[in-house]
């Protein structure tokens, strides 16, 4: 064909479409194939890293459970919570680390408390609030001889009928029986005449085996109307007893 045949140009121009969807294609086919290995890439990366769902979950649950406690090291149920996620980890060692930093915690924890209780009613020994919270840390941790002797003292420095029967009571309820007695004794002499003092005097020497000595005791407490729970129960059964007809 000569130059210029329109049948020739049309030839080279779909040889040359041809050409250009053929690069396009192949383009496209790599691209596709880039993509499929770069996915494969990623996921293999992504297993090695973090394993299986059931793994992963655990870690998470282990990395809470740690975040936790390590916020509040004196919270019991998060002690708990960590050390489990150790031990269903297979890491029995670090489980038993968590449990021996729970107990320092709690530890440093009540010495501090117990520390402030103390200088606030070193600076204060009318603080009853302090006494009361000091005394109660002091009993619940076994302590009872110490919080005795404290309180002890401070009758001793504020030596009221009314502190006294208190510290009566105090007594009574953590079974220094003997002592109570004297103390509620002393404080009706020194005239604090209350319902509750009889009664707490009575319910002492029922302790001490002494029925007849408690029965008038509990007797003035229950026609006082004493605010004491067991108060009237007590006085029937001893009523009964020793055959005191009831008015």
């Amino acid at each position: 064909m000569a130059a210029g045949d329109p049948d020739k140009k049309g030839f080279d121009n779909l040889e040359d479409e041809y050409q250009s969807s053929s690069s396009r294609m192949g383009a496209l086919v790599w691209a596709i194939i880039g993509l499929l290995i770069a996915g494969l890439a990623v996921a293999l990366v992504a297993r090695s890293f973090s394993g299986d769902p059931a793994a992963v979950a655990k870690k998470m649950r282990l990395k809470q459970a740690l975040n936790r406690f390590g916020a509040e090291p004196t919270n019991p149920a998060y002690a708990k919570e960590a050390a489990e996620a150790w031990e269903a980890s297979g890491k029995p060692t670090e489980a038993e680390k968590i449990r021996a930093h729970h107990t320092a915690a709690i530890a440093s924890r009540d010495e501090k408390r117990e520390q402030s209780l103390r200088t606030r009613l070193k600076d204060n020994p009318k603080d009853s609030e302090a006494l009361g919270l000091l005394l109660e840390f002091l009993a619940e941790r076994g302590k009872s001889d110490e919080a005795r002797s404290l309180y002890s003292a401070s009758v001793a420095a504020d030596p009221q009928p009314k502190r006294r029967a208190a510290y009566g009571t105090w007594l009574w309820r953590n079974k220094f029986t003997s002592e109570a007695v004297a103390e509620l004794t002393r404080a009706l002499k020194e005239g604090y005449d209350t319902p509750e003092t009889h009664g707490y005097l009575g319910f002492a020497l029922l302790d001490q085996g002494k029925k007849k000595e408690a029965f008038p005791e509990l007797q003035r407490a229950l026609k006082g109307n004493a605010d004491i729970g067991p108060l009237r129960a007590r006085y029937l059964e001893l009523a009964k007893e020793l055959g005191v007809p009831l008015e």
